[in-house]
């Protein structure tokens, strides 16, 4: 036995409780990046699942807050969503048992009733005291949590080479607080998982399920650090086995890159994706932001290059003698392979008051879907007012009609439009449109427009929120200047903003968005 004794520091390991008949496999193959948190691949949950908490009785408030808190920072990185309930039958069963460690299933394993009856815990923390201090409160949730989206522990990668010193590693963990018999301490420390049919990840010794083992647990008496948060890798690897609908900043305006005057035709940005997609993604895009002369016939046009699985440009231009002072774009990404999402582009290039197309769904929908659209280019004449709506109806499981029309005595010369289309089914998601009509009459024009919506969707957090406009009207005698904006969101709706400023004569607007949560 070594002289260096390791109960003499405070090591708190969870026990991950894995049900007999779970896959031995379990890790990510490293082909297109370094994945290197391991997670068994038949314990993922469905991406975007809604996965049920229910804190079970025996600890403070204080405790539960901050559970619920650490929990939910897996969230910023993987498309899933913990919801704290008191439904018996939740998912993930959180109990506060002293003395019992803490542990938590793998994953889709803790839906095995053999292991996990009904109504009992999934989960347990047997330390926390309302005096645990935040990181140790980070520590071990993080951990906890990350179990029961399916990860398993670092330290049990197949590629791991730990020189354990097995004497000490039994004495210590045979006593408190962990009180572990030898068997649970070979299955939660020695034992490795077999990569049997994927290739083996790397090894992330700053991982969140990497625990921090003294170094008199070891041979070389090299320990492995006290990791407290998500590492960089963790957030990478979680956002692949988990990926959101969409993942840039969704918005780009000029006045970001260059000031307003004096004015330029062509502006672009390249965008950068934080983590690459595995083929080139599908992108939607829309304006939110314009300035222009008035002494030139109003052209715009917001575009993206081909996307790449790494990046695209994206464009606000216009073209001829416009003055495009300024402009901006919003965007939404959608995976390639996801069907459930569809997107393309109407355009307009013949003079005409109405237009119409009849897009059809190939394959069709099982169901009728939501339809949202975007004016993301028009040209009209400096001789009239600015009047354009693009909108969809008659929308079916088989398709739906999409049109670019104005009205009075303007003029059309040319416009597009873009499309999503989405399962009205689908969770996680909801759209709407609103507009001045709705609630004033289009004269006196006025500068400031917008009120609150409603999401009427079932958001348990703030939901990101991806708005451009639809309908614009407005006085041909100055500038055309407005920017389209969702302020103040949160779970239940937000407040959208269309606002003009100097002489600019706005007699209405409207706009569309769509929100994921």
């Amino acid at each position: 036995m070594s002289e260096e004794k390791p109960k003499e520091f405070n090591l708190h390991v969870c026990t991950a409780r894995i049900p007999h008949d779970a896959p031995s496999s379990n890790t990510l193959p490293t082909e297109g990046g370094p994945d290197r948190l391991a997670m068994p691949t038949e314990t993922f949950w469905r991406n975007g699942k809604k996965l049920r908490v229910k804190l079970l009785p025996g600890a403070s408030k204080k405790i539960q807050d901050k559970v619920k808190y650490y929990a939910q920072q897996w969230e910023q990185y993987a498309n899933i969503d913990f919801r704290f309930v008191d439904d018996d039958d939740a998912e993930i069963r959180v109990a506060f048992k002293q003395g019992d460690g803490s542990w938590s299933g793998i994953g889709t394993g803790i839906l095995n009733k053999n292991w996990f009856p009904p109504g009992k815990p999934t989960m347990n923390f047997g330390w926390f005291t309302d005096e645990t201090r935040d990181t140790e409160f980070s520590r071990v949730v993080i951990h906890e949590f990350g179990h029961a989206l399916g990860c398993i522990h670092e330290h049990q990668n197949p590629n791991v080479t730990l020189n354990w010193d097995k004497n000490e590693v039994y004495e210590y963990f045979r006593g408190p607080p962990n009180n572990w018999s030898d068997a649970e301490i070979e299955t939660n420390i020695f034992k490795k998982y077999v990569a049997a049919t994927t290739k083996a990840t790397a090894f992330d010794e700053k991982s969140i399920m990497l625990y921090m083992f003294d170094g008199a647990l070891f041979t070389d008496k090299k320990g492995t650090p006290n990791n407290v948060v998500l590492s960089s890798m963790d957030k990478q690897f979680i956002g692949k086995m988990y990926p959101f609908q969409l993942r840039s900043s969704g918005s780009w305006s000029t006045t970001e890159q260059r000031e307003w005057f004096p004015p330029a035709a062509l502006n672009s940005k390249q965008i950068v994706f934080d983590s690459p997609y595995a083929t080139a993604p599908k992108i939607a895009v829309g304006l939110n932001e314009l300035e222009v002369g008035e002494a030139a016939n109003l052209r715009v046009k917001v575009s993206t290059s081909p996307p790449t699985t790494d990046g695209f440009v994206v464009n606000v231009d216009a073209w001829g003698d416009t003055a495009l002072y300024s402009g901006g774009a919003t965007w939404v990404e959608f995976e390639d392979s996801d069907t459930d999402y569809r997107t393309d582009i109407y355009s307009v290039s013949e003079q005409s008051s109405t237009n119409t197309e009849h897009i059809t769904f190939d394959p069709p929908y099982e169901e009728d879907p939501e339809v949202v659209v975007w004016l993301s280019g028009l040209e009209m004449s400096k001789d009239r007012n600015t009047r354009v709506k693009a909108y969809a109806d008659n929308v079916t499981k088989d398709g739906f009609d999409i049109h670019i029309d104005t009205w009075a005595d303007s003029i059309l010369e040319n416009a597009k439009a873009t499309w999503m289309a989405y399962p009205k089914s689908k969770e996680g998601v909801t759209s709407g449109v609103d507009d001045t009509d709705n609630y004033r009459t289009w004269s006196p024009a006025q500068a400031e427009n917008g009120r609150k919506v409603s999401f009427g969707a079932d958001f348990d957090r703030p939901p990101k929120v991806y708005l451009a406009v639809n309908r614009l009207d407005f006085d041909n005698a100055t500038n055309v200047r407005f920017k389209a904006t969702a302020t103040k969101v949160n779970e239940n709706g937000f407040q959208w903003n269309f606002n003009s400023w100097a002489d600019t004569l706005c007699y209405g607007a409207g706009v569309s968005w769509i929100a994921f949560g």
